[in-house]
Formats: C-alpha cells, sequence, structure tokens
C-alpha cells in the first residue's frame, strides 16, 4: 500500500494533536497500520482501527482524490 493525504475540512484536537483546517496530512504505511501526522505530533493504528477512525472522522477529515 501506499501513504495517504487527507484534507482536514473542520479543525478539531484529538489526543492533544492538531488537525488545522485547510492543511493536509498524511499517513505514512507502517508495518501492520498507519502512522498519521498531525501539527504537533503522531498518531499510530492498525489498519483495522486506522479504518475506523476514519469512518467516525469523516465530517473533520477527508481523503484526496475521494
Amino acid at each position: 500500500m501506499i501513504d495517504r493525504h487527507f484534507i482536514c475540512i473542520d479543525s478539531f484536537e484529538s489526543e492533544g494533536r492538531y488537525c488545522l483546517v485547510g492543511e493536509v496530512y498524511t499517513a505514512y504505511k507502517i508495518d501492520g497500520g498507519y502512522k498519521l501526522v498531525f501539527e504537533n505530533g503522531e498518531m499510530n493504528f492498525t489498519d483495522n482501527l486506522f479504518e475506523r477512525t476514519l469512518k467516525a472522522w469523516e465530517g473533520v477529515l477527508v481523503e484526496e482524490g475521494k
């Protein structure tokens, strides 16, 4: 798999990491999941948890090209 890119459509904070409206964030493919890098830190997810998290965040984070 390849790295994925997401556009923040509404600023939010999760576990002390900030996603700012209009910014593009990269989720790097790592062994067994993804590392999503925000303004002030990163979050690691398993493949399954990453997809579930994206569904929960669908109102604030949109994948580029979709």
